[in-house]
């Protein structure tokens, strides 16, 4: 496994002709933080399509990139499938299932296969069977077993269990018993409206019961149509009305009724438009000299992928009648591309030639990657359904896509009259003649089920093809021994990444080296061309790796230093004899050898070497047992030979460290407006007891005053959750970051699209927390009352937010009602009947009448000021306000004295008062500055010890950056509003100063309301001072680094950059020169073995069920959090498992990585609430070393508690305990 990946990509544009677009593309890479890792702007290339790649570092982030990357995972190494042959009726005696398990290169795997059959939509089971497999076995299900569920689904789940590696995959499929072999079914080419006077044609397709195609018989065929009918009569009557009409005739002597019969008459002209993605393509007119003519179409590529034929005339009396059918076309492509390998099986290391076959002068863009990536699911290329799904868009018809056995045909979707041949076409019309229509309601049409072309397995390549083995060598006597004749260290994922040009025949070839892994690989293309356009490959080109004498490394994700890994190599004899096989692991200075009893093993050799005897045909597996010693990427490298063939295997290996990861960052604020140069010294700090070897420091910098808040403005434009008020706080930040990137013309493109979209959700599901009095609460109506915080910050932040996504008036006039009418109308005050379950995202808002009275005020006054208050209630809000103000001058006059305990309510007040530009808003300011702190050119404010909760405090050694409380934050940061409100930049700049200081290597800060605060005043900030023209160059260096230079300009001010320091550097100098605002950062990471602050919530792990085989792990703890548990070296955790029942219905989300489980909860309880989970053996590890189990707060995140865990019986194996049977002798 690489550790640093190189990600690739292309990227293009297309008109709806398939023409590319020749115009400058920008590409922009973000980290699932939405960092903006790297840029490509404007790029042009002269057939349109650029590319470009990322180099990925070690401590690169997993998850989800904008570019598709996910995290690491483990490839499979063979897929499983399952299919039911034929049709299945419920008279058969056994249902056959029909299991095939297969190497990414072909051959068969040998094991055990489980099956369970249940039904689609439950869980119980009908039949469960194990059996053996050999590559593929067929398993017979008595018919009677799924009695109980005739007529329904029936869901197939096969898991099959590798002999020798003891792997496991699966596949799941469903399938139907049918109770006749036919139907009979109405083609979806009947038109769909029945005119009068005008031929009626029914299509009936007989099909089998599937749906699939038979064999048109010859001969005569006799059709019996039969129908069944149920007549139900009741008495009571519904409230539904029908109109009917009848017409009363008089019926003479003889019984005849004379009914005047209009017959259609003949057009004079007809005129004929053609549609296709939304323009006209043809258009004409044709005289009609009969009832009925022929008019023959030449179908184009502009009319691809369907088009529609619409035909009218004008009657004499000035009646438009009109008519038309919509028409499928399959082949969407004028520029076709076909591609093939010169080979259909090679060994590893031989060159191999790849010819692709398109227009001339096309550009080719080719990727090959290995088949174990498309078994984890749909690959990110670009195939023709894309393309398909892409034009479907410009298409305006009432009706789908044609199914594929009415493809030769059309669909007639007219409409009921002309206005809605007209309307179903898409076409508006103008006219003074009559188009009969009516308004009516229409249920749309059913979507048609996209129909597929079914195709035989090939036969197997390998038995046909002819091999030298893995490496030539002379048998002699038996006992010399083949070498291997090269390495194999290339396991790419993706194998070919290349462009290149058809020739004038168009034709293009490209020879490459084959990588080393055994396995298929799949490669695809498109092709582009200035004058046909683009072109997708139908059907990929296929190529098996493949040698008859074989290694392969059975590793896990990753391994912790000093355990006892139990290293598997399994050996492939393809040959056609038994064979005695040298299997070797070479020495390595990382790497400790033990014996299955733990004792140490010194090889004489150059490696440790076992022997086994392997039949032909025959896979085994051979055991090493080592312990890692050095931290990092260590090399595996080992061989295997024989008499007749030989292989070698260079694999890396992630060792990690022990203990519990911690971080810490110190952010550096530059400020080159007036001083054009910059130099300050970061030291950096360990604890004594820090793992030895686990340090990792990186040094990064951006181009703009909110630094890594803007870096990281995916995770402040997240998809909002939680409930009302934790999805608030998800939802204003964001609001601040699209004010700032406004202000600043820099709103554009994929961030703009960001903001709307993640805005928009936010804003729908807040709603969901909205009362019927227009007030809002955690949870909505289950609530009793509404609450006035809550309902004020969704005045404000929807008032601030309209400007970036649509926020209905209704919703913040009916909120502003609730607020007013909330008020004590006495004395002004705002008075609270709700709860607020989360106090610390409330801050310090509630912790008086007069907070709670001025945050009031400051919503209503953004709502006013914004004007997202109707006009007829600005004047009830302005009074509103003009009593809460009152209200609040009377409190703060009346107080006898103001001290630093009743701080937050003067700081809120005050700020309040200066948004009103009252009088006293300048007194009290001249208060506020008396209790103001200043250190290292830096101001701020901060309560009393004893006025606000403390965080937990550090056990043993204190990190050179201590966070702050959220209030003291919360504080400064409306001081900065303030000074933001008078243009004080003198003291702004030192107030920002602090503030970023304090916030958290994700952009964010302690909690909730001080990091909407914060963002607030910072941006507020930042837009006064942003610099359009700057340029800097900043350098870091350190003890013995030669360090790194950073150019940062307008073209690049929003990207981070970012370079990894020595992990021994303890002293980091930066020295900057230029003009603007920079942030820099440096962020240390290290390993600790126990936790560094003292826990702050009970937190308890118990090992269920311990064996070799794994265990059950209960986790039991209270409190809303965020819970990261690791999952110990070769095990996985069992996801479908997992019992939340005791979560009492807390537990909302989780994410699975390489080698953690995230778990999320939501609200605050005192209960105690357990989840359990299976941890399940996937690689053979002893010694095993504990890891941690974490939770956190999910907004104040200095509030933890860290419990190590691991198996007993593991922890004290030794490698024989863990092999069993003597297997690692």
């Amino acid at each position: 496994m690489d550790f640093y990946i190189s990600v690739q990509f292309r990227a293009f544009g297309v008109k709806p002709s398939l023409n590319v677009i020749k115009a400058p593309i920008d590409v922009i890479i973000f980290d699932p933080l939405r960092n903006r890792v790297k840029q490509y702007m404007k790029l042009e290339e002269e057939y349109g399509v650029v590319s470009g790649f990322l180099q990925l570092s070690p401590e690169t982030r997993h998850g989800r990139w904008t570019i598709e990357m996910n995290q690491l995972v483990l490839l499979p190494k063979f897929n499983v499938r399952v299919s039911v042959p034929g049709l299945n009726f419920v008279q058969d005696d056994f249902v056959t299932v029909r299991v095939t398990a297969a190497y990414t290169f072909g051959k068969p795997v040998e094991g055990y296969v489980f099956l369970n059959v249940t039904r689609s939509f439950g869980s119980d089971s009908f039949y469960e069977k194990y059996e053996k497999i050999n590559g593929q076995v067929d398993i017979k299900i008595p018919m009677w077993s799924l009695y109980p569920a005739f007529g329904t689904y029936y869901r197939l789940f096969v898991k099959v269990n590798e002999t020798v590696t003891g792997k496991e995959a699966n596949e799941t499929t469903n399938f139907q018993l049918y109770k006749q072999k036919f139907k009979v079914v109405f083609s979806q080419s009947m038109p769909y409206t029945f005119k009068p006077g005008l031929r009626y044609t029914i299509i009936l397709r007989i099909e089998k019961s599937d749906g699939s195609s038979i064999e048109t018989p010859t001969g005569t065929v006799r059709i019996i149509i039969t129908y069944d009918f149920i007549i139900k009569i009741n008495k009571r009557t519904t409230r539904k009305t029908k109109i009917f009409f009848t017409k009363k005739v008089t019926v003479d002597k003889s019984g005849v009724v004379i009914q005047q019969v209009l017959f259609p008459l003949i057009a004079v002209n007809c005129r004929i438009y053609i549609f296709s993605r939304g323009t006209i393509v043809h258009q004409g007119i044709f005289p009609m000299r009969r009832l009925s003519r022929r008019h023959t179409i030449h179908v184009t590529h502009e009319m691809t992928p369907s088009f529609r034929i619409l035909v009218y005339y004008v009657r004499r009396y000035g009646e438009i009648v009109a008519d038309a059918v919509t028409f499928s076309v399959k082949d969407i492509f004028r520029n076709k591309v076909t591609m093939k390998f010169d080979k259909e099986v090679v060994e590893p290391g031989n060159q191999v030639k790849l010819e692709v076959k398109a227009d001339p002068g096309s550009l080719v863009n080719i990727v090959a990657v290995d088949k174990s990536i498309l078994l984890l699911g749909n690959a990110n290329d670009i195939t023709a359904n894309n393309v398909l799904k892409e034009l479907q868009r410009f298409t305006y018809t009432s009706v789908p896509l044609l199914k594929e056995w009415d493809s030769i045909g059309s669909v007639v979707d007219s409409g009921r009259n002309s206005e809605a041949v007209f309307s179903n076409s898409g076409v508006y019309v103008s006219t003074d003649c009559l188009l009969i229509g009516r308004r009516r309601s229409v249920k749309p049409s059913p979507q048609f089920r996209s129909g597929g072309l079914g195709g035989a397995s090939g036969r197997s390549l390998l038995r046909s093809a002819s091999f030298k083995g893995g490496a030539a060598g002379s048998a002699g006597d038996g006992t010399s021994l083949a070498s291997p004749t090269r390495t194999r260290t290339s396991f790419p994922e993706t194998w070919l990444w290349l462009n290149t040009t058809t020739n004038r025949k168009g034709v293009a070839s490209v020879t490459s080296q084959i990588p080393d892994t055994i396995t298929q690989w799949i490669a695809t293309s498109f092709v582009v061309n200035p004058r046909t356009g683009l072109g997708v490959l139908a059907n990929p080109a296929k190529i098996i790796n493949f040698q008859r004498f074989f290694m392969r490394f059975e590793l896990p994700y990753s391994a912790i230093r000093g355990e006892i890994l139990i290293l598997q190599i399994t050996v492939f004899n393809y040959m056609e004899e038994d064979l005695d096989v040298h299997v070797s692991l070479n020495k390595n200075v990382n790497l400790t050898f033990v014996d299955v009893k733990g004792n140490t093993v010194v090889p004489r050799g150059k490696a440790w070497t076992k022997t086994v005897f392997i039949p032909k045909e025959t896979v085994m597996s051979v055991y090493f047992p080592i312990i890692p010693i050095k931290i990092g990427r260590t090399l595996l490298d080992a061989n295997v030979r024989s008499k007749s063939a030989a292989d070698a295997v260079q694999r890396p290996l992630l060792v990690k460290p022990e203990g519990i990861r911690e971080n810490y960052n110190i952010p550096v604020l530059i400020d080159l407006r007036k001083e054009r140069t910059f130099s300050t010294n970061v030291l950096i700090s360990l604890p004594p007891f820090v793992i030895p070897d686990s340090e990792f420091v990186k040094v990064s910098v951006i181009g703009d005053l909110i630094g890594t808040t803007l870096a990281g403005v995916e995770d402040l434009l997240r998809m909002s959750y939680g409930c009302g008020e934790q999805n608030l706080v998800r939802f204003v930040p964001n609001v601040f970051i699209s004010v700032y990137l406004k202000a600043t013309n820099r709103l554009t493109g994929d961030i703009k699209d960001k903001v709307d979209r993640f805005l928009s959700s936010g804003y729908q599901r807040q709603l969901s927390y909205s009362r019927h009095d227009g007030s809002f609460s955690a949870f909505g109506k289950s609530d009793s009352y509404g609450s006035t915080w809550l309902t004020a910050f969704v005045v404000k932040s929807f008032a601030q937010a309209a400007d970036l996504t649509y926020i209905d008036p209704n919703v913040i006039r009916r909120a502003v009602r609730f607020l007013v009418r909330n008020q004590n109308r006495t004395n002004g005050e705002y008075k609270e009947k709700g709860v607020v379950l989360n106090k610390g995202m409330q801050g310090g808002s509630a912790s008086s009448a007069a907070s709670l009275t001025s945050y009031v005020v400051i919503a209503l006054h953004e709502a006013i000021t914004r004007k997202e208050i109707p006009e007829d209630a600005i004047e009830e809000t302005k009074k509103s306000i003009k009593n809460a103000v009152s209200f609040i001058v009377n409190v703060l006059e009346n107080r006898r004295s103001i001290s630093q305990d009743n701080l937050y309510e003067l700081v809120i007040a005050t700020y309040a008062l200066t948004l009103l530009d009252a009088p006293l808003a300048r007194t009290l300011l001249r208060q506020i500055e008396r209790y103001s702190y200043t250190e290292d050119g830096t101001k701020y404010w901060k309560l009393p010890d004893n006025a606000a909760n403390k965080i937990q405090p550090y056990r043993r050694w204190t990190p050179p950056k201590v966070k702050v409380r959220a209030l003291d934050i919360e504080i400064t940061s409306y001081v900065l509003l303030i000074y933001n409100i008078r243009n004080d930049i003198t003291n702004g700049v030192l107030v920002v100063k602090w503030l970023n200081k304090q916030k958290n290597p994700f952009g964010g800060f302690i909690s909730t309301q001080d990091t909407v605060i914060a963002i607030q005043a910072i941006t507020g900030f930042a837009e006064k001072v942003f610099v359009e023209q700057f340029d800097a160059v900043l350098n870091v260096k350190g003890d013995s680094w030669n360090g790194h230079t950073f150019a940062v300009d307008n073209g690049n001010s929003l990207v981070l950059q970012s370079v990894d320091a020595p992990s021994s550097i303890r002293n980091i100098s930066i020295d900057c020169a230029g003009s603007g605002f920079l942030m820099s950062e440096i962020a240390v990471f290290f390993n600790v073995p126990e936790e560094l602050r003292k826990p702050a919530f009970y937190l308890r792990t118990t090992i269920l069920n311990d064996s070799v085989l794994g265990f059950r792990l209960k986790i039991c703890f209270s409190t809303m959090g965020f819970m990261e548990i690791a999952i110990p070296t070769g095990m996985e955790a069992d996801i479908d498992s997992m019992n939340t029942t005791s979560t009492y219905g807390l537990y909302k989300k989780k994410e699975l990585q390489s080698d953690q489980l995230d778990l999320y909860f939501d609200l605050i309880t005192t209960k105690e609430m357990c989840l359990e989970i299976n941890i399940d053996r996937v690689s053979l590890v002893a010694k095993q070393k504990p890891v941690p189990a974490r939770l956190s707060e999910y907004y104040e995140q200095s509030n933890e508690v860290i419990k190590m865990y691991q198996s007993k019986v593991l922890s004290q194996a030794s490698a024989d305990d863990v092999c069993g049977r003597d297997r690692c002798q």
